[in-house]
């Protein structure tokens, strides 16, 4: 088999690391430090944050992605020099975490990490989990 046929079977066995953790426990903190070794130890990462609020966006009404959204564009994409960025504005409430990886199955990330989704990942046995805490009651807290 040609080596980079077996690296993209590999590739379709993604691990996936969860961080999960109360709001200021260091989530981020821990994400870009794991995202920064595996990077470094040339796999590819990928990434997803859970924003909790029903007005948190990445999107700002006063930019053009954010005009485009408010004349009622439903999916917006923005094309930088080294970023891709699409944006669709849909109900996320009933999101499956299947459907959300189903989103990146393309990508061939070899590790995904994923910030928050305490919920959705914590009966699944095959996602690594991270637990960041303030202290030992926010970790119980937490778990």
């Amino acid at each position: 088999m040609r080596p980079e046929s077996r690296r993209s079977l590999e590739r379709k066995n993604m691990q996936i690391i969860s961080v999960i953790g109360s709001k200021d426990s260091g989530k981020t903190t821990a994400i870009e430090y794991l995202v920064r070794q595996l990077s470094n130890r040339g796999l590819v990462v990928g990434s997803t944050k859970h924003m909790h609020g029903t007005d948190s966006s990445v999107d700002q009404p006063w930019k053009d992605t954010g005009r485009h959204a408010s004349a009622g564009a439903k999916v917006i994409v923005a094309v930088a020099p080294r970023e891709l960025t699409v944006i669709k504005k849909v109900d996320t409430s009933d999101l499956t975490l299947d459907a959300l990886l189903g989103l990146l199955e393309n990508e061939e990330l070899d590790v995904l990490v994923l910030e928050g989704f305490h919920r959705k990942v914590s009966e699944r046995h095959d996602i690594l989990k991270i637990v960041t805490a303030k202290d030992e009651t926010d970790a119980l807290r937490t778990l």
